[in-house]
């Protein structure tokens, strides 16, 4: 029995000693939390320039135009900085 128990703590010790190599660091990718800043300039754009259409349209579409730009570019791997990924 204390064999048993030796080799399931010799295998809890080598799990955890390689999810401790293997674990990397934690961050937040802005880049795919700009949307929750799109989403909503687009109502404040449309309020806030009610009293001036030519404006107001060009706005939204130039933020429009650029919210698919930056959704492209996330897509192809633009913004993408690991150097060991692999493109399929």
């Amino acid at each position: 029995m204390s064999d048993r128990m030796k080799l399931l703590e010799d295998d809890l010790l080598e799990r955890k000693r390689i999810s401790e190599a293997t674990r990397k660091k934690r961050k937040v990718n802005w880049y795919l939390l700009s949307p929750l800043l799109f989403a909503p300039a687009l109502p404040l754009i449309r309020i806030s320039l009610r009293r001036y259409p030519k404006i107001r349209d060009r706005a939204f579409k130039f933020t429009l135009a650029s919210a698919f730009i930056h959704g492209t570019a996330l897509l192809l791997g633009v913004y993408n900085n690991d150097p060991n990924a692999t493109e399929d």
